[in-house]
């Protein structure tokens, strides 16, 4: 069973004054036994400041359990899983717009501080089915998120309308979330869209979250479906399906980052799509329009 955080650090404290003995003497008895460590990194995990991980601190924690007589396995069943997370990149800017970076930077730190430090997307996906004029009138999202820092119980998503409206999609919860909640912020320039998780998720968990965006007439038409990544994401692909309307005159994708923008025709036809194995950070999308 998983243990409380510093409970390591607190039993190795116990042991060391139950026995009387000091980080010196430990790290001396270490060294003539041929475990050579750093007297800090001894101090970091007596303090809680870090805990032991990889094979060869591992190895020195059994040591540990022996030279202060303890029963084995007290010191490494306090240890918490270490997350495997692969390589974490750098966040980085996902617009070219500078202005508009730094604000969708302000609008995340306002509503989740450390979300963007703390959550990466794994997978995105998007479907969006537009209404009689071409208009995107539903938008279904799904997309898997990992957990790096800290336990986490919420998500955090914007959403740029093509002009500033308080006038908010509709938002159903498919799977994944306990509850969701859209809220327009600086004149309604941005919508915030919040999600209660089912659950606490730890450092090195996934979790997936599928929700459906309905659009009312009042709320500014729309002609493309986008997404923007401050970190690669593992795959993405965007789709627009033309059940209602007569399929658009001209379609295209445009991809922004990472290199020159890049924006490429689709043939017009009832369903259309975009998807990219490895994307990011950057911009991605698909829009429409009719030459009339």
């Amino acid at each position: 069973m998983p243990q409380p955080a510093g409970e390591f650090s607190a039993r190795l404290r116990r042991a060391l004054d139950s026995r009387g003995r000091s980080l010196s003497w430990v790290h001396e008895q270490l060294h003539a036994m041929g475990h050579p460590i750093g007297r800090t990194t001894l101090t970091y995990w007596k303090n809680g400041e870090r805990t032991p991980h990889g094979g060869r601190s591992l190895q020195i924690v059994d040591v540990l359990e022996d030279l202060l007589d303890l029963t084995p396995g007290t010191l490494a069943e306090a240890l918490a899983p270490v997350p495997r997370l692969g390589r974490v990149s750098d966040i980085a800017k996902p617009y070219q717009d500078e202005e508009l970076c730094a604000l969708v930077e302000s609008v995340v730190a306002r509503h989740q501080p450390g979300a963007l430090e703390n959550l990466r997307q794994i997978q995105f996906h998007a479907a969006a089915e537009a209404g009689p004029s071409g208009e995107v009138r539903r938008l279904r999202v799904d997309t898997v998120i990992q957990v790096l820092r800290t336990p986490t119980d919420a998500s955090i998503g914007l959403s740029l309308p093509p002009v500033p409206t308080e006038v908010v999609p509709e938002l159903t919860v498919l799977a994944g979330a306990a509850d969701m909640w859209l809220e327009p912020v600086l004149g309604g320039r941005v919508h915030v869209i919040r999600a209660r998780l089912e659950r606490t998720y730890d450092p090195g968990e996934e979790f997936a979250v599928s929700f459906l965006r309905t659009f009312p007439a009042a709320h500014p038409r729309d002609m493309k479906i986008e997404q923007s990544f401050v970190r690669r994401v593992r795959s993405v692909s965007l789709m627009a399906t033309f059940a209602e309307a007569p399929v658009p005159d001209w379609i295209e994708s445009y991809e922004t980052g990472g290199g020159p923008d890049r924006v490429t025709d689709i043939r017009a036809q009832r369903t259309v799509h975009v998807a990219r194995g490895s994307f990011g950070p950057g911009v991605i999308g698909l829009r429409w329009g009719s030459d009339l």
